[in-house]
């Protein structure tokens, strides 16, 4: 059965779902709040709940995620996963279900775009549960006329005792008006992605904060699945065209009062060479969301 065949028949059985549980409707369709980064060639749409969605002026008419926006982190404390309940924003999507985490704020754009002064929307979050206490603060730079853009993740433990995570950059792609792509991977940056079956089309995820892990593959069995478990991503890839998605894994602990960040790019290109940014300079991080009360 094709992907398509099985989209469909999810979207069906969410539909159904929908018909019969009026609660379960409404937690579907609390879509969240997007601020967007209109620059050239990107255009970056960031969602209130951590989700992201990337339109390239080469493709405008297609993101570069499956749906609306289906891409986002996640933090896994222990078998409970934590971060944008993606079928909010896209309901026929087989996504990802995950305990949300409260907002704060959803500010931007702000910036000029410049190297100074990049567009950035930033997003505040705390997480209560699974004897954690966390602030999570996403900022999402862009300087205009770059073909890739920044997130950085600033994590604070609000607790009072060291936490331990497993944090995920994970996302169902979309290359080029086409929902399959072949899984492509550069040792020396760390980058992990695809490209479309012209092989005219990259797209990637370059860590700036060094990886636990990462992979790509089937954007259902390889990668949601693996966030879902709270597993750990493989190191590899599909050298075959299947719809796909990537992800990069962090295994981090903090201690009670202190911040972790962690970082990384995500860039386009026509060809390999084009697709793995610079080496990226340090970003101040925001200060974190105040403890819950």
């Amino acid at each position: 059965m094709n992907a398509n065949k099985i989209r469909f028949m999810l979207g069906v059985l969410l539909a159904l779902l929908l018909a019969t549980s009026p609660s379960f409707a409404l937690s579907l369709n609390q879509a969240a709040e997007f601020k967007e980064i209109s620059g050239a060639p990107l255009r970056i749409q960031v969602g209130s709940n951590g989700s992201i969605q990337v339109y390239h002026q080469n493709h405008p008419a297609d993101g570069s995620t499956y749906g609306t926006a289906d891409s986002g982190l996640f933090l896994a404390l222990g078998s409970d996963v934590y971060g944008p309940n993606l079928p909010n924003t896209n309901p026929t999507s087989a996504s990802i279900t995950t305990n949300p985490l409260t907002l704060v704020s959803h500010e931007g754009p702000i910036g000029s775009g410049s190297i100074s002064d990049p567009f950035k929307v930033v997003t505040s979050q705390t997480l209560a549960g699974s004897g954690a206490t966390l602030g999570v603060v996403q900022t999402v730079s862009y300087i205009n006329g770059n073909d890739y853009f920044r997130q950085d993740w600033a994590i604070t433990n609000n607790g009072t005792s060291e936490t331990c995570f497993k944090a995920y950059h994970a996302a169902d792609v979309y290359f080029a008006g086409s929902d399959t792509g072949a899984g492509y991977y550069n040792a020396a940056s760390g980058s992990v992605g695809g490209y479309n079956a012209a092989q005219d089309w990259f797209m990637v995820f370059t860590p700036v904060t060094p990886v636990s892990h990462y992979q790509e593959g089937s954007y259902s069995t390889d990668i949601w699945a693996t966030v879902q478990a709270a597993g750990d991503f493989k190191d590899t890839i599909v050298t075959e065209s299947v719809d796909n998605g990537f992800g990069l894994q962090w295994n981090q602990c903090v201690q009670p009062g202190q911040t972790t960040t962690i970082s990384d790019l995500w860039s386009f290109g026509e060809n390999e060479e084009s697709v793995i940014p610079p080496t990226p300079e340090p970003t101040a991080v925001p200060a974190p969301p105040p403890p819950e009360v």
